[in-house]
């Protein structure tokens, strides 16, 4: 068995030379070495918005087979009279709305979207930079994707659980949005999903998640915790870079709740992936079970209060 203490530059030069990033411009906030630990972190400890019940279609008026006529927003409504209405009668029927795949009202100042949930069998759904504050998609349960790049005003979004991935640029430059509820469904998290993200405080990632790509949390400079329930499933996660790990800019991880300082990797885990706990400098420690026989690039980088770490003899594979 392997020990190194007080050696975090030691643990720099074997977990972190390299940080496989060739893109320019992308330099995350260093963590500052005196910053202390949040007490009470601000975990969302409210019930999950999208646990509320899921609201009824609105009507649509006088008694009419328009689902136009229950929209609220006369731009959302003048895309679908324009692009939806097939037979060019004047109205979008039930049987039109079923018939829609994709809708994109991309630039058109649309503040609300209410009346979507006609469009029972929608699969993509495209809103970039309109000024609405909220969206309802519940009721699309077929929605495979949704993206709100530059949707700057945009504070809640509610999705259906039968949803798998977090498309790319979903929530690009969402300047506004604080908070966002991860299912554990969803597996992959798409490249930028979050990118620009800066009111964005906290984020919980679900057991699910077996990849996240690009630069999703670049520019995310307000998170501040991440929480898990499950280090070895973290510890698989696939991270396409450093800025694909909100701990880039967090530093502080959670484990049920608790701040994740003296870190003990599951006998279960055979390899630590690349950038698993990147910035993570919450870690004072960190033992590595004989199970492991691989880490990835830059699995510890910059983990700037680690002063003990075990590395077991069964380890014959370090990325660098």
């Amino acid at each position: 068995m392997k020990k190194l203490f007080a050696l975090f530059a030691t643990a720099t030069m074997i977990f972190a030379v390299g940080c496989g990033d060739n893109r320019e411009d992308v330099n995350p906030d260093k963590p500052n070495q005196g910053q202390e630990q949040p007490d009470k972190p601000d975990q969302p400890n409210a019930p999950d918005p999208n646990e509320h019940p899921i609201p009824d279609l609105p009507p649509m008026k006088n008694n009419s087979d328009d689902v136009c006529t229950s929209m609220n927003d006369i731009n959302f409504m003048n895309y679908c009279y324009e692009n939806l209405d097939v037979n060019k009668d004047g109205k979008v029927t039930r049987t039109e709305a079923d018939a829609v795949r994709k809708i994109d009202i991309s630039n058109l100042d649309v503040t609300s979207i209410q009346g979507l949930g006609y469009f029972t069998n929608l699969e993509t759904f495209i809103c970039e930079n309109n000024p609405l504050r909220e969206a309802e998609l519940r009721l699309n349960t077929k929605l495979t994707s949704f993206v709100f790049k530059d949707c700057k005003n945009l504070e809640t979004v509610l999705y259906p659980k039968s949803m798998t991935k977090i498309a790319d640029n979903a929530f690009y430059n969402c300047t506004n949005l604080k908070s966002i509820t991860i299912h554990k469904g969803i597996i992959a998290i798409g490249d930028s999903a979050f990118y620009g993200c800066s009111r964005l405080t906290s984020i919980t990632i679900p057991d699910s998640v077996t990849s996240i790509d690009g630069y999703t949390f670049q520019g995310c400079s307000n998170l501040t915790s991440v929480y898990i329930t499950d280090i070895a499933k973290w510890c698989t996660i696939k991270f396409y870079s450093i800025y694909s790990n909100p701990l880039c800019h967090a530093y502080n991880l959670y484990f049920n709740g608790v701040l994740v300082t003296d870190l003990v990797i599951p006998d279960s885990v055979t390899k630590i992936e690349s950038f698993a706990f990147c910035y993570c400098s919450s870690l004072t420690s960190i033992n590595i079970p004989n199970s492991v026989t691989k880490i990835g690039l830059s699995a510890f980088y910059d983990c700037s209060s680690l002063t003990s770490i075990t590395i077991p003899d069964s380890v014959t594979s370090v990325s660098y």
